[in-house]
C-alpha cells in the first residue's frame, strides 16, 4: 500500500475529486510460501491476474509426485476452457523435465522456491527417477475442464453412478429448447388476444422464452418459485382500452387548452412544472393518442394529473382544476394496473416454460440416449446424492487422491458440491493425501454475468479448513500500475459491495522497473483518471480519441521504444461504441482494428455479400444491379454507373455476368 506522498506518483487526476488510501480490512490471509504449503486438506487459494497461479499449480504438482510419491495420472487438475486445459498439460511436462534437468545439476534453480524444495529433499535419485516417471506419463495427466471431467467420471464409474453406457453427448442442445419453446409458444402465447400479446412484448417475447428457456435447461438443479395465479390481463387491457377511447375524445378537444393552462398559471411551482417539461409532456400525448392504440406505451410523465397538480400548487395559491386532468389520470391508473397484469402473466409463462423445457429436454436425453455438457455435471452431482453416492465418492478418490480447482472464482454451486461432496466430506483414505485446492480471483467471483456465484466462494471461504492462502506478488504488472490499483481499490472499504469480498494488496515483483516512459525517461502514473466535461456518450467517445492522439504524440516509450498503435487498447460497453471509437480514431490518422462479439453477418463485408447477391438473385432490377456493381467486391465508380446509363452494350454485358453468376450459384 503507498502512502499519501507516494498517490502523486502512480495516479494522476485530471478534474476528478482526490482518492486518498486506507487501510484494507479483509478476512486473515497467509501469504502462499509454495515449499511450506501443506499437501493434505482443503485449501483456498486466492491470486490476482499475474500473480504466479499457474507456477503454484505446476509446484504444487512437482511436491506431490515427489513428496507423496503420487503418479501424476492421480492428479487432478479442472479449468474451465479446452484452450487452458492444453496450455496448462505443456506447462506442467515443461515444468518436470525442468525440474529434473535441475535436480541431475544439468540447469540451475535459479533461486526457485519450489525447486529448492525438491534440492533439499534427502533422496535426489528417488525424487529424479519420480519425475522421468511423470515427464513419461505427462500424456495420462488428469487435466479436464468441468464438463470432460464429469463425462470421465460417468463414464469411468458407470456402476455406481447408474449411468447409461451408450450415452451420447450433445455439446449444444438449443435447437432441442427452441423446438420446445416454439411448441409452447403456439399453445400459450401466439392465441391470446392481440392486445393481450403486444402487452407482454409481442413477437420479441418468443427470444425471451427462448433465453429463459435455455437458463433452464443449464440449471436443472435451482428450484422453480412457484407464483400466484396472475391477474386478467384482458380486463385489465379492456378497462385500459375504455380509458384511452375516452381520454384521447377529451384530449382533441381540450388538450391545447390544457397545455395553455399548465404553461402559464401563477399558481404552480415552477421548479415541478418547468414550461419545456410542460411542452414535452404536450407533444408526448399528441405522439400516444396519434397511434390510435393504447396497449403499450404511456407517455413518461404524471405531471398532467389531478394528484400531481394538486401537490404542485403554491402556498395560499387557487387550486388548478380541469376536467382532463381527472380523465388522464384515470388512463395511467389503467396504464398501472394492465403493465402489473402483463409483467404478472409474462412471469407465469416464464415459469412455465422453465417446467416444460426441463420436463422435455430431460424426457428427450433419455429417450435418445444423449446427454448436455450442463447435464453431465447435474447427473454426476444426482449420483453423488444418491445411496451408492458415498461409494461413487471414494472411487473417484481412488483414482484421484489430489484435485486443484483452477479459476474456481467462476465455480457455481453444482459445481462447488460435486468436489465437496468427493474430498471435502473425506477424512483420509490410507496413506494418500486428500487434498482439495480452489484456486481463483474472489474480485471475479461478482461476475454473476459469466456463470460466477459469489456465495459459493464466500461459502469455500468458510469451508476451507486448510486454510486460506494468497498470491502477494504481481510478476506481470510494473510496479507503478500495481502501487495504484493497491490505491485505487484498497481506499473504499468495500470496493467490490459484496461483505467478504476484500482487496487483498499486491507487491510488485522484486527488483522490477517501470518499462512506460515519458519522452524525458520518466515514469508515467499507473492510472490516470480522466473527467469529460460533457455527460453525453459521443463527447466522452471523442475525449477518448483524442486522449489516444495525445498519448501517441506524447513521445512515450515502452521497453526503449516508441509507443504505437498495437500497444494501445480501448474497452467499450458496447459494440456500437468500438465502432465509433475505431471511426474516430481513423479520422485522426491512427490505424484501429475491432474486437468484439458482433456476428459476421454484422460486418460491412457481409452487408455487401447480401447487396451482392440480391443482384443475383433479381439481375434483371437494374437497382439492385447498380447497387452491387457499386460494392468494394465488384468495384465500379460513381463515374462507372454514370457511364452504364450511356452505354446499353456495356450495362447488357454486367447483367448477362451477374444473370450467369447468379444460375451458377444456384447450380
Amino acid at each position: 500500500m503507498t502512502s499519501k506522498g507516494a498517490e502523486d506518483a502512480v495516479v494522476e487526476k485530471r478534474g476528478v475529486k482526490s482518492i486518498t488510501a486506507a487501510e484494507i480490512v479483509s478476512p486473515p490471509r497467509t501469504p502462499l510460501d509454495i515449499r511450506a504449503i501443506p499437501l493434505r486438506g482443503v485449501h483456498l487459494i486466492e491470486a490476482s491476474a499475474g500473480t504466479g497461479k499457474t507456477y503454484t499449480i505446476t509446484s504444487l504438482v512437482l511436491r506431490l509426485i515427489v513428496e507423496e510419491e503420487l503418479p501424476i495420472q492421480s492428479i487432478l487438475a479442472v479449468t474451465f476452457t479446452n484452450a487452458a486445459t492444453a496450455e496448462l498439460k505443456g506447462r506442467v511436462y515443461e515444468r518436470l523435465l525442468h525440474a529434473e534437468a535441475v535436480l541431475s545439476g544439468q540447469k540451475s534453480g535459479d533461486g526457485d522456491p519450489a525447486l529448492e524444495r525438491l534440492l533439499s529433499l534427502p533422496n535426489r535419485e528417488r525424487a529424479q527417477q519420480l519425475l522421468q516417471i511423470a515427464a513419461r506419463d505427462v500424456d495420462r495427466a488428469a487435466i479436464f475442464t468441468i464438463h470432460g471431467f464429469a463425462a470421465r467420471m460417468l463414464s469411468d464409474h458407470a456402476f455406481e453412478s447408474g449411468t447409461r453406457d451408450d450415452t451420447e453427448l450433445v455439446g449444444d442442445q438449443r435447437a432441442l429448447v427452441q423446438d420446445v419453446v416454439a411448441d409452447f409458444w403456439a399453445s400459450h402465447v401466439a392465441n391470446l388476444p392481440e392486445q393481450t400479446f403486444e402487452q407482454i412484448g409481442g413477437t420479441g417475447f418468443f427470444r425471451t422464452l427462448v433465453r429463459v428457456g435455455l437458463t433452464a435447461a443449464a440449471a436443472l438443479d435451482v428450484p422453480l418459485v412457484e407464483l400466484e395465479r396472475p391477474a386478467d390481463l384482458k380486463e385489465k387491457v379492456a378497462v385500459l382500452e375504455r380509458a384511452f377511447v375516452e381520454a384521447k375524445a377529451a384530449f382533441a378537444e381540450q388538450g391545447s387548452e390544457l397545455y395553455e393552462l399548465l404553461s402559464k398559471s401563477t399558481s404552480l411551482d415552477r421548479n415541478k412544472f418547468r414550461p419545456a417539461s410542460v411542452e414535452k409532456d404536450y407533444l408526448g400525448y399528441c405522439s400516444y393518442f396519434a397511434r390510435g392504440y393504447a396497449t403499450v406505451g404511456h407517455p413518461d410523465t404524471d405531471r398532467w394529473t389531478v394528484t400531481k397538480v394538486e401537490s404542485s400548487i403554491k402556498k395560499n395559491q387557487i387550486p388548478l382544476q380541469h376536467p382532463l386532468l381527472s380523465l388522464l389520470e384515470e388512463l395511467r391508473s389503467a396504464h398501472q394496473a394492465a403493465e402489473i397484469a402483463a409483467r404478472e402473466l409474462a412471469d407465469h409463462l416464464r415459469a412455465e416454460i422453465c417446467r416444460t423445457v426441463r420436463e422435455r429436454v430431460l424426457r428427450e436425453h433419455e429417450r435418445a440416449g444423449t446427454q448436455s455438457f450442463d447435464g453431465l455435471l447435474h447427473g454426476l452431482l444426482h449420483a453423488l446424492r444418491s445411496e451408492q453416492g458415498a461409494k461413487l465418492a471414494a472411487s473417484i478418490r481412488r483414482q484421484f487422491a489430489v484435485a486443484m480447482i483452477d479459476e474456481f472464482q467462476d465455480t457455481d454451486p453444482v459445481q462447488y458440491e460435486i468436489f465437496r461432496r468427493i474430498y471435502m466430506e473425506a477424512a483420509s483414505f490410507g496413506r494418500a493425501p486428500i487434498s482439495l485446492y480452489l484456486i481463483g480471483d474472489p474480485k471475479q467471483s461478482i461476475y454473476a454475468f459469466r456463470g460466477a456465484d459469489v456465495r459459493t466462494y464466500l461459502r469455500a471461504v468458510s469451508e476451507a479448513s486448510g486454510g486460506l492462502w494468497t498470491l502477494a506478488t504481481s510478476y506481470r504488472a510494473s510496479p507503478r500500475l500495481v502501487r495504484a490499483q493497491n490505491v485505487i481499490f484498497g481506499a473504499p472499504r468495500d470496493a467490490f459491495c459484496v461483505p467478504g469480498i476484500d482487496y487483498q494488496a499486491v507487491d510488485p515483483k522484486p527488483g522490477a522497473a517501470d518499462v512506460l516512459l515519458d519522452a524525458q525517461g520518466n515514469p508515467l502514473p499507473g492510472i490516470v483518471l480522466l473527467e469529460t466535461e460533457d455527460a453525453d456518450e459521443q463527447s466522452a467517445l471523442r475525449d477518448v480519441a483524442q486522449e489516444v492522439g495525445r498519448f501517441l504524440a506524447a513521445g512515450h516509450k515502452l521497453n526503449g521504444r516508441s509507443i504505437s498503435p498495437a500497444d494501445i487498447a480501448v474497452l467499450t460497453r458496447t459494440n456500437r461504441q468500438a465502432q465509433d471509437v475505431q471511426s474516430l480514431l481513423r479520422q485522426q490518422g491512427i490505424p484501429a482494428v475491432m474486437h468484439g462479439d458482433r456476428s459476421v453477418f454484422e460486418a460491412p463485408e457481409a452487408l455487401e455479400l447480401r447487396r451482392i447477391l440480391q443482384a443475383l438473385a433479381e439481375p434483371g432490377n437494374r437497382v439492385l444491379a447498380r447497387t452491387a456493381l457499386s460494392t468494394r467486391f465488384l468495384g465500379l465508380s460513381a463515374t462507372d454507373l454514370t457511364l452504364l446509363e450511356e452505354d446499353a452494350l456495356l450495362l447488357e454485358k454486367w447483367t448477362t455476368d451477374l444473370r450467369n453468376w447468379g444460375h451458377l450459384w444456384k447450380s
